[in-house]
């Protein structure tokens, strides 16, 4: 890795970089295929009828704009090409938003996961 502003990397800055690489490229490859089959549980029978169904899609939806939202408010600020647009979210007060919507996604998917497991039983 390259050296930041002359000062070697802390291997807890080599981690994190790495797990926001990985995080962010399995966001990228997992967001298409389950809006794919998100589509399909929600208009086309038999899924369309079944309220479970339902529950899940909600609960990916959630999981999915809560990992989206966690890699923009916490994750990506390691990275020196994006202090221009975190120097642009904090400007224009984005960020309380931002974490308001983290947090507000974060439970709906705990609490859509609890009423999925609670109607399997």
């Amino acid at each position: 890795c390259k050296q930041l502003e002359g000062a070697a990397m802390s291997p807890l800055d080599i981690f994190d970089r790495c797990q926001t690489i990985i995080v962010s490229a399995l966001l990228f490859f997992t967001i298409p295929p389950a809006c794919f089959v998100y589509y399909k549980l929600l208009f086309y029978p038999p899924f369309s009828q079944n309220y479970t169904f339902k529950l899940i899609v909600i609960n990916g939806v959630a999981n999915l704009v809560n990992g989206v939202a966690y890699m923009i408010v916490y994750q990506l600020s390691s990275f020196q090409f994006v202090h221009s647009i975190y120097q642009s979210i904090q400007e224009h007060n984005l960020v309380k938003g931002l974490s308001i919507i983290h947090v507000i996604f974060m439970e709906i998917s705990l609490n859509s996961a609890l009423f999925v497991a609670l109607h399997r039983v």
